[in-house]
């Protein structure tokens, strides 16, 4: 999913349709925390409620005999 912003007024209701495979379930996992999101933020009445999980640190050692 790339570049989605969602925004609802109070007491307002939305229908969210698409085919097989359009993210729509993944929406909803990143909406509620039970899909990890690697760019962007989940924000619920100005407060961020989830943000990106940082990749695992790596580093690398190359040894020359």
């Amino acid at each position: 999913m790339f570049d989605v912003s969602l925004e609802l007024k109070e007491n307002e209701s939305v229908l969210l349709v698409g085919s097989n495979g359009s993210g729509k379930s993944t929406l909803f996992k990143a909406i509620f925390g039970l899909l990890d999101i690697w760019e962007g933020s989940v924000e619920f009445e100005n407060q961020i409620l989830h943000t990106p999980k940082l990749k695992a640190p790596t580093s690398k050692l190359i040894q020359k005999d």
